[in-house]
């Protein structure tokens, strides 16, 4: 308690982060110093790279937009086969396309709230926790679930079969963060994010997954954890449900990922930092969203370091001073 009291006076840590960052380790000021936290990017540089004089047009968190935005430029991301809103279905694609496994989410949705998933057989659609319905109540269902947000359906894609037993049966996306500097976008740090326990929909660390660091140069997984809020769990070598390896494991189509990654921030570069979530299929990686204001803490957990001693907040500070003083030398 006496290190939190420290830490939060001397660096501003609050306890969630005490133990998300792990900071028990090692309680110095200077260790703490080396984070990035929620309070100084969410709420302090995010929000002046957006809302400053030169701030970012291209959509991100419009999730129907950012389809069309990628569509436009070749950036491989699941259709939007529908668009559902209290007052009825826009449908994009033809009905037919519709009789398939889907993938619902808000169009403005964030960290897996809301999301659902629903499994296409014999005529009907099946819920994870196997209700099943008819396409007309499917809709009346989408309908109420859309008066606070209209609702995107995309067809459900599913991960290549090296990661199958990671997935939990959700699809299980990679996070790669990239950042402009002067050269162009840079591969900052990626981890891998998988389901586990009951939840087969989403594998969102805020809706109870687990992650593991990822190795930018070879694509090896580290070993895995939750958030850190839960005790129990700890880190783990393997799946806690299909026992699968975590640590060890080289993610398919690393490279291919990566470049994907650096290729959409080039299509996205008025934005000066990109949380890209990629998932691994058997036709390839595929851009399911990108974050402009990315979790931090989740990149600096499962690296067990922090993103303030090296190129990342150096490049931060450059975008800063293109922001707001567009004829320096920055920009």
């Amino acid at each position: 308690m006496i290190d939190q009291v420290r830490l939060y006076v001397a660096a501003g840590v609050l306890a969630p982060w005490y133990y998300i960052l792990e900071l028990h380790r090692e309680p110095t000021i200077r260790h703490a110093r080396r984070f990035a936290y929620r309070w100084e990017t969410k709420g302090g540089v995010f929000k002046l790279l957006t809302n400053g004089p030169r701030a970012p047009t291209s959509p991100l968190l419009n999730k129907a937009e950012f389809e069309a935005f990628c569509r436009e430029r070749a950036l491989p991301t699941p259709v939007v086969l529908a668009i559902v809103s209290p007052h009825g279905i826009e449908l994009r694609a033809p009905e037919t396309e519709l009789r398939s496994d889907l993938f619902v989410k808000p169009v403005n949705g964030r960290g897996g709230k809301g999301a659902q998933r629903w499994d296409f057989r014999a005529g009907q659609y099946f819920s994870v926790e196997g209700e099943a319905v008819a396409w007309e109540e499917l809709i009346e269902r989408m309908q109420r679930g859309a008066r606070l947000s209209s609702l995107i359906v995309q067809r459900r894609i599913t991960n290549h079969q090296d990661l199958r037993e990671l997935a939990n049966g959700a699809l299980s996306t990679v996070r790669i963060l990239t950042c402009l500097d002067e050269r162009g976008p840079q591969p900052i740090a990626a981890i891998a994010r998988m389901a586990i326990g009951q939840n087969r929909t989403v594998d969102n660390l805020h809706c109870g997954g687990i992650a593991a660091a990822v190795d930018l140069q070879s694509g090896q997984l580290g070993r895995a954890s939750n958030l850190g809020l839960d005790p129990t769990l700890g880190w783990i070598t393997r799946h806690p449900d299909t026992h699968a390896q975590i640590t060890g494991t080289i993610l398919p189509m690393w490279e291919a990922a990566l470049s994907l990654a650096l290729r959409a921030h080039r299509s996205f570069a008025d934005r000066a930092l990109v949380g890209w979530d990629i998932a691994l299929t058997a036709d390839g990686p595929v851009i399911v969203e990108g974050n402009g204001a990315p979790d931090l803490d989740i990149v600096q957990r499962f690296y067990r370091r922090g993103l303030m001693d090296g190129s990342f907040a150096k490049s931060l500070c450059v975008q800063l001073e293109r922001t707001f003083q567009p004829n320096s030398r920055a920009a």
